[in-house]
């Protein structure tokens, strides 16, 4: 039986230049996480943007069991897509 491949999305370190690949699964929900927690805003603190994308993971990808922290920074820290 053949293994299915998930479509994976390519996130680069801005400091280190460091390439990680996610599946686009996980990385797409934490883009939109980040998105819709600075719209409107002039600016947030890593802070408030971590638990907005906490709470925001937890209402509408519950049954993500990775760390949230983790990839809201790594998906954050990928500035060329967001």
């Amino acid at each position: 039986m053949a293994k299915a491949t998930s479509k994976k999305t390519v996130i680069t370190n801005p400091r280190t230049r460091r390439e990680v690949k996610i599946d686009s699964s996980i990385y797409d929900p934490f883009k939109s996480a980040i998105l819709e927690s600075l719209k409107g805003s002039k600016g947030k603190t890593f802070t408030e943007l971590s638990d907005d994308v906490i709470k925001i993971i937890k209402k509408k990808f519950s049954e993500f069991k990775g760390s949230i922290p983790w990839y809201a920074i790594s998906c954050h820290r990928d500035r060329k897509k967001i």
